[in-house]
């Protein structure tokens, strides 16, 4: 008798850094204003995952004749609710995706304006969120794209806990609180709306203690 078995692994690379320093105690949205420039620092680091996996089911029935039929389906949950699984997913794409391929001098390899990284980043973020960081990460010097010499953002650290809290049926938020050695405490909201099938970030809020 064979089995049919669906594996699934998820390994989640995400960086934190710094952008700017805000004033503690207080919630700061994508209203704030422009990021400040810093020194470029971005490692990867592999962190665990807490993404939600679909279960495999296999069920077998036998045939006429002794033969045996292997029926193998993956198991969905009832009802169209998102999971938390699939929010973390979505910020861990944009996140992942802010950051694009350079030369050595820091030049955009795909993008030739900022224009053209928003409509990209739009699959992921609302455009006055995507926008908002491409501001603060990228510049445009003679026709080209570059990367300024900065830090990325405070951002949902994968593997660590977070609230998920259904305002509606197509607004969601993702909250987190963490301590970092650029931070300090903070913590950080997304919310998310649904546009098609898919969720994406349409603000982000970061309260400083």
């Amino acid at each position: 008798m064979k089995k049919g078995i669906l594996s699934f692994s998820a390994s989640l690379v995400i960086v934190l850094s710094a952008f700017w320093f805000w004033q503690p105690s207080t919630p700061q949205n994508l209203a704030s204003g422009e990021l400040s420039k810093k020194e470029y620092a971005i490692e990867p680091i592999e962190l665990p995952t807490e993404m939600a996996m679909s279960d495999e089911a296999v069920n077998v029935e036998k045939e006429p004749k002794g033969k045996v039929q292997t029926v193998t389906t993956v198991y969905q949950p009832q009802g169209d609710q998102p999971t938390k699984g699939d929010f973390l997913k979505a910020a861990e794409s944009f996140i992942d995706k802010i950051v694009q391929p350079t030369s050595e001098q820091h030049k955009v390899q795909t993008f030739k304006d900022k224009e053209q990284l928003v409509d990209h980043l739009n699959q992921y973020a609302a455009s006055d969120v995507a926008r908002y960081y491409v501001d603060g990460l990228y510049e445009e010097k003679n026709g080209q794209l570059y990367m300024i010499p900065t830090e990325l953002p405070p951002w949902i650290v994968m593997g660590e806990p977070t609230k998920l809290a259904k305002i509606n049926d197509d607004h969601y938020t993702l909250t987190q609180e963490n301590t970092t050695d650029h931070y300090g405490n903070y913590q950080i909201k997304l919310s998310f709306s649904q546009q098609g099938e898919k969720w994406i970030i349409n603000d982000v809020q970061y309260t400083y203690k």
